[in-house]
């Protein structure tokens, strides 16, 4: 199966010649010696050639890692334009609760019980693409389409919680039959990029609470050797006194027979690691490698895509910003001027707030948008999708009634902060990225054209800002000309008024209570007065245990199920981590409170890079005396 003959036309006895040999090939001819070189397989990779006609071992092989390269870069994509796929699915499922008003409780739990499990999939699959995605551009929309299923999915799990009046869920054998998964894919995981993207800001963070436990004289407890008794000690050396004993005994026996084994051992793992070969399968230990220097190549591609980001803002803004302010003020000098001759009056030029020359020539059905803003990639599509989703919503508000509140057999769902986001997002990657060719972007950098495109949309918002204020004062003067010329003083063009709030009392402004103090040093007081404290690193999948397989079949028969291990790790997921690692989920998502346990907050500490404050009534006591407050 792996033999194969490959002729060299050149004679390098090099050991780097076998890296640069595919899996298949056993056997080497070297050129003009006859002598055949016997290589055990695998060395790197299978080819799809039967025969290898080397004339400069390096270029080909140089010519083949481009291929696998791209071939690598071909399998991403396929991946995420699965994940878009089955994000349009989602998304259909999820709009085909709210269009068909279903409100039926034995109807619609296994519907969310699906859409909370497709989403659970889908945020595991995002999280694989963004974490080993290079394309910064792409890596954008991907944390979009990320953090919206992330907060959908958390709007879904309470849902079902309002559903079964229990924070926990539990999900049916038929959901993960239909969609082909298994309890522990169901289980959220937590996105990569919570600690990744802070890994610095954390590292500081920890690197400076130990230094001023350091300056305390606190130092981390050490290890304490074990003293034993003279019973214990007497009963650990006959232990090891038996075990040479058992030891000697077997060294009687024949090794040869051991060697023999050693020697078949090393065949099977020989053999297995050319199947795993030949299959394209990559040891861990190798994958982790691959993966961290991606990571690493993340962090280069991104900071040249902020360079890139400046230099085209500041040669878009040099070549194109005085164009466009020249253009935009002839424009709007015409659109005034025929405004006048048709009335006979100046137009009353909207102030900035209310959206300036934009809004006052859209009410008149025109406007003064270049090409490059109708072209951009954010469509009319998302303001028209919006106002469809806002009068569905408002009509599923209507249909409520007050005898739906009060039927027990009757659930209707809120509407989601989030579903409409990751349907423009996914939009938006099928227009633009699902069929881009990328052959020549093999590595992954950005778009200079893209780039130009948004930074020019971005400067003529800035230019019409300017060239509003300019022609309001224009038209000011012009104005209170026209009402001197009639001999008459006439009403200047009022301007629109802010709209004033009345009633209520003015909130009061917070005192700063520590306004000579910085942050550093009030830290520093913290930690020093053990508010703050180091924690150790642990993650939340330690909380070792497993879920409640048959909590479903229970609730039909009428049962409450007890909750096990794992139940209660998701249930730290859901309402404690996933909430707090990003912060538009965490602006936009339902939040809940929730006591824990000590291994569990150092382990959601762990998760979020964040800092524990211990504020235990026996902890702080004595330590900032001062006047009661009534909290109430």
């Amino acid at each position: 199966m792996y033999s194969q003959d490959v002729s060299l036309q050149w004679g390098d006895k090099d050991q780097k010649l076998k890296s640069l040999l595919p899996s298949k090939i056993k056997h080497i001819f070297l050129g003009g010696t006859g002598k055949r070189r016997h290589f055990q397989p695998p060395y790197l990779c299978v080819i799809s050639t039967n025969h290898l006609n080397i004339s400069r071992g390096v270029s080909t092989s140089y010519q083949w890692y481009g291929t696998a390269f791209l071939q690598r870069s071909n399998d991403r994509l396929d991946l995420l334009c699965e994940t878009s796929e089955l994000i349009g699915e989602a998304t259909q499922a999820d709009e085909a609760i709210f269009t068909s008003n279903v409100n039926d409780r034995a109807t619609l739990q296994p519907l969310l019980s699906e859409l909370r499990v497709r989403y659970t999939v889908l945020l595991a699959k995002l999280d694989s693409v963004y974490d080993q995605l290079l394309q910064s551009q792409k890596r954008l929309l991907i944390k979009r389409l990320l953090e919206s299923c992330l907060g959908r999915l958390l709007e879904i799990k309470h849902e079902l919680v309002e559903f079964h009046l229990s924070d926990f869920t539990y999900d049916d054998d038929e959901v993960f039959e239909r969609l082909a998964v298994t309890p522990e894919e169901a289980e959220p995981r937590i996105p990569q990029y919570f600690i990744r993207e802070r890994a610095e800001e954390i590292e500081n963070k920890n690197r400076f609470i130990a230094e001023i436990l350091k300056r305390l004289g606190h130092e981390p407890p050490k290890i304490q050797p074990l003293i034993l008794t003279e019973q214990q000690a007497v009963l650990i050396i006959q232990a090891h006194e038996r075990a040479r004993q058992g030891r000697l005994s077997v060294c009687g026996e024949d090794l040869s027979l051991g060697e023999r084994r050693k020697r078949r051992k090393w065949r099977n793992t020989s053999h297995r690691n050319g199947t795993t070969a030949l299959c394209g399968i990559k040891t861990m230990k190798r994958a982790e490698e691959v993966k961290e220097y991606r990571r690493g190549l993340q962090t280069k591609r991104e900071q040249e895509y902020l360079e890139t980001l400046e230099s085209i803002e500041d040669s878009v803004r040099k070549k194109h910003a005085p164009r466009l302010h020249d253009q935009m003020a002839d424009e709007l000098r015409r659109r005034v001027n025929e405004y006048f001759e048709r009335t006979g009056k100046f137009p009353d030029f909207p102030s900035e707030e209310s959206g300036g020359s934009r809004a006052m020539f859209s009410r008149q059905g025109t406007g003064t948008d270049s090409e490059l803003s109708k072209s951009s990639p954010v469509s009319s599509k998302e303001s028209k999708k919006s106002k469809e989703k806002e009068k569905k919503n408002n009509k599923n508000n209507e249909t409520k009634t007050k005898d739906e509140e009060e039927n027990m057999e009757v659930f209707q769902c809120s509407s989601s902060a989030f579903l409409q986001e990751i349907i423009t997002a996914n939009e938006e990657f099928e227009d633009i990225w699902k069929f881009k060719d990328e052959k020549e972007n093999a590595k992954e950098k950005c778009y200079e054209d893209m780039i130009e495109r948004d930074k020019m949309i971005k400067i003529e918002g800035e230019v019409r800002v300017v060239v509003d204020e300019v022609i309001r004062g224009e038209l000011e003067l012009l104005q209170a000309a026209y009402d001197k010329d009639r001999a008459h003083k006439g009403k200047k063009a009022k301007k629109p008024q802010k709209k004033v709030r009345r009633g209520g009392k003015k909130k009061e402004k917070e005192k700063d209570l520590t306004p000579d103090r910085t942050t550093e040093s009030l830290f520093e007081e913290l930690v020093t007065n053990g508010i703050i404290r180091p924690y150790p690193s642990m993650s939340i999948d330690d909380y070792i245990g497993e879920k409640c397989y048959i909590g479903a079949e229970l609730r039909k028969q009428e049962a409450e199920p007890s909750p096990c291990l794992g139940d209660v790790r998701q249930l730290i997921k859901e309402y404690c981590v996933l909430p707090l690692g990003a912060e538009y989920v965490r602006a936009n998502s339902p939040q809940t409170s929730w006591k824990r346990q000590k291994m569990l907050v150092h382990s959601i500490c762990s998760e979020l890079g964040a800092t524990l404050f211990d504020l235990t009534p026996a902890n702080i006591v004595g330590k900032y005396p001062g006047k009661p407050v009534s909290l109430c």
